[in-house]
């Protein structure tokens, strides 16, 4: 489909008459269209709040089709200019307070079209942007949000839907518009194919900037969106954000390459406000963090391998317990600290019935046999051993499969043999994998494809980063097409922090769930999900740091916020764990759970100052919590030696204490 059949398909051309040119008129539009614009102006200005796309919908509707859609751009910059209380295009970086609905909030301000399953929300959620608005027309991932995000979430259609600006101006003008019309599973000789698609969302896109004028856009599509294929269509939308007063790239970003166990690529439409002074740190797409485990920049520490797709997939709880469908992988408020036994097991949603794995029936699976040679892979039924590495490995470019070695291919929200593909795995009961079995022998081939089983729908949700206790509404279709359409959490979260970053806004931000220690989140910073759990007060001998740490080079530790000091204190060296050992004692009763010997302690610890610990402890807060429901003498004769310490009143000592918890790096213990 060409440029020229995509405007004929928006309707017919009108013929083209002596122009009308008066000042303040739109240079070239045909007399029919300069005829209607005053009256469509006119009843646009007497709303509350005037939108121009308003009257571009209205003309398209009646007068000047092909002409206005082709020109959008000046129909939109003219009925701005035409209309009232139109908000500014923004040029200074955003303020820190404002209101939202009566409440004063400092966070960036958002509001998101195409919202879907709300996997691009809940990554903005979690680094603290505030989403003023979100715009979803299916019913079911509606429900998902209001379960999950907000109960006040209503169902909105993007065709009539237009972003309200909140005092002080707009952050961020976020989504993903449908990606049907651009990605490589599109069939050609389609309706919903290519630019002249109905569901080629781009041009509501320019409507919604003319209307909110946003700090930064940003678009999510297929990667094919930046190719050439499509370069003509794009140039055009390129020049009319240019005549909005916006300029923009494309970044093309790989999943894989942040954290996700999952080959997946996207583009991402950037765009900002000629002049902007953050417009520059756009131009660039955020740096890798993950790599090939065979390449250069891996083996010599620059980037952490990928997060293998098997370990996601099987990975439990820290306690040993293979707990892989708990709600509180990752330490949910606290919980895998002092889950003993299982006592804390709590099962995440979409796991049962028809959210289970499933068996393959007889028909798919003679289709799967006939297609294994171009179709199948695996995913391995152990980890990986420095002995096995290099078979384990395979160069990025034929990771285009159903399961990998290493990653998992691009899951896809669509029905059918296609995404049934893309979700089959070898059981825990399965035998044999396919380097094991000659891929000519049809015997072979269809003996191992017998044992596969369609993954859960919370096995799909963890290939795309989403935590155990966000819970999809709707049926496993519905589930199924949520976490297709949506943005890998951990990629969505490396994308909106450097927006943020280019904003000036804290980051992590402060009170965000990003800043918290333990919210059962896939690690960025770290190819094992637990990681960040090491270290749990009660816990002295697991106080060492976790071995993906010790192995990060300093810039490494400097550059990530989860894999710094704000989270893991500086390694704990054998004399320490030993000192800790002897000033603490284990409780028989509950197996591996550890408390302070006050009186040891006491009687050899001798503060020099108000930053001094006890031996054993991490932290002031660590400290103090543990001195609820002591005796009092123990609580007495800390406050005696800090008070002598620092040269302060006994009074004084607590509140400096409990200052130091508030202003220490991370915060934790103080939230």
């Amino acid at each position: 489909m060409n440029f020229a059949d995509f405007l004929a398909r928006r309707g017919p051309p009108l013929p083209v008459k002596a122009q009308v040119q008066r000042q303040g008129d739109l240079p070239g539009a045909p007399p029919v269209v300069l005829e209607a614009l005053p009256a469509l102006l006119a009843a646009q200005a007497r709303m509350k709040t005037p939108r121009p796309s308003e009257v571009l919908r209205a003309l398209t509707k009646t007068k000047g089709r092909a002409w206005g859609e082709l020109h959008r751009a000046e129909v939109l910059q003219y009925a701005r200019a035409h209309l009232p209380h139109q908000p500014i295009t923004p040029l200074t970086y955003g303020p820190a307070r404002r209101k939202v609905e009566g409440e004063t909030v400092d966070r960036p301000l958002a509001a998101e079209a195409f919202t879907g399953g709300g996997l691009f929300a809940l990554a903005c959620a979690i680094e603290g942007v505030y989403a003023t608005e979100v715009c979803e027309y299916d019913a079911q991932a509606v429900e998902t949000l209001k379960v999950n995000l907000d109960a006040t979430a209503t169902r909105q259609d993007a065709l009539v839907w237009t972003p309200s600006v909140p005092d002080g101006g707009l952050d961020m003008l976020l989504g993903g518009p449908p990606c049907q019309p651009f990605s490589k599973g599109a069939s050609l000789g389609q309706s919903e194919y290519g630019v002249a698609s109905e569901k080629n969302m781009y041009p509501r896109i320019l409507d919604w900037v003319a209307d909110s004028q946003p700090r930064v856009m940003v678009m999510e599509n297929s990667s094919e969106v930046a190719t050439d294929k499509y370069a003509k269509y794009f140039n055009w939308w390129w020049k009319q954000m240019n005549l909005l007063g916006y300029e923009g790239v494309f970044w093309s970003l790989d999943a894989s390459s942040f954290g996700t166990p999952q080959a997946r690529k996207r583009a991402f439409a950037i765009a900002w406000p000629k002049g902007a002074p953050w417009g520059k740190a756009l131009r660039t797409a955020p740096a890798a963090t993950h790599g090939d485990p065979g390449s250069a920049a891996v083996k010599s520490g620059k980037l952490l391998p990928w997060t293998h797709a098997f370990d996601r997939l099987t990975s439990g709880c820290c306690g040993g317990y293979g707990m892989v469908g708990c709600m509180n992988l990752g330490n949910l408020h606290g919980q895998c600290s002092t889950c003993i036994e299982g006592a804390n097991f709590a099962p995440a949603p979409n796991q049962t019935k028809d959210n289970a794995r499933q068996s393959i029936s007889a028909t798919l699976l003679r289709t799967y046999a006939g297609m294994f040679n171009a179709q199948f892979a695996r995913i391995e039924k152990r980890r990986p051993t420095p002995a096995s590495q290099q078979a384990a490995f395979r160069p990025r470019e034929r990771v285009e499969r159903l399961i990998s070695e290493w990653l998992s291919p691009t899951l896809t929200a669509g029905g059918g043999s296609q995404r049934m593909q893309e979700s089959l795995l070898i059981p825990e009961t399965g035998t044999g994998t396919v380097s094991s079995i000659d891929p000519h022998d049809t015997k072979q081939r269809e003996a191992f494809v017998a044992q596969l089983q369609v993954m859960s729908v919370r096995e799909g949700a963890k290939l795309q980063d989403v935590p155990q206790w966000w819970a999809f509404s709707g049926n496993r279709a519905a589930a199924w097409r949520q976490i297709g359409n949506g943005i890998p959490i951990n990629l969505g979260r490396t994308v909106i922090r450097k927006v943020m970053d280019a904003l000036q806004y804290p980051n992590p931000l402060p009170r965000s769930i990003a800043a918290e220690r333990f919210e059962g989140l896939w690690p960025l910073d770290a190819v094992d999900m637990c990681a960040r759990s090491v270290g749990v007060e009660g816990y002295p001998e697991e106080l060492e740091e976790p071995t993906w740490r010790q192995a990060l080079t300093k810039e490494q530790r400097t550059r990530r916020p989860f894999a710094s000091k704000q989270i893991f204190r500086t390694s704990r060296k054998k004399r320490d764990v030993l000192e800790s050992r002897q000033t603490w004692w284990e409780d028989a009763s509950l197996d591996g759970v550890w408390s302070p010997k006050w009186d040891a302690i006491l009687a050899k610890w001798k503060p020099t100052s108000l930053s001094d610990l006890p031996p054993g402890f991490l932290d002031h807060g660590e400290m103090l919590s543990m001195l609820e429901g002591e005796e009092p003498w123990v609580h007495a004769e800390i406050v005696k030696l800090y008070a002598k310490a620092a040269g302060v009143s006994h009074q004084a000592v607590e509140p400096l204490l409990w200052k130091q918890v508030e202003t220490m790096e991370g915060g934790w213990y103080a939230q």
